[in-house]
């Protein structure tokens, strides 16, 4: 599934700064989606769950804690 990604080349950002931002939008917006649910947020990105969790942690990104 593609989607359009709007980068802004007069910020000075480089490629690699403006798709890390992108992606770690992705995966906050699926996150959101999926309330939280990282399997679904990962379907629905098309990768795995734990290459999901390593994203995650690559941007700073808390996982969630499961309620019981």
């Amino acid at each position: 599934r593609l989607s359009t990604v709007h980068i802004d080349v007069e910020t000075g950002a480089s490629l690699r700064e403006s798709l890390s931002e992108a992606e770690r939008a992705a995966v906050v917006d699926a996150l959101e989606k999926t309330g939280g649910n990282q399997s679904a947020a990962a379907r629905m990105l098309g990768i795995g769950r734990h290459a999901l969790i390593t994203r995650m942690h690559a941007f700073g990104l808390a996982r969630p804690k499961k309620t019981r």
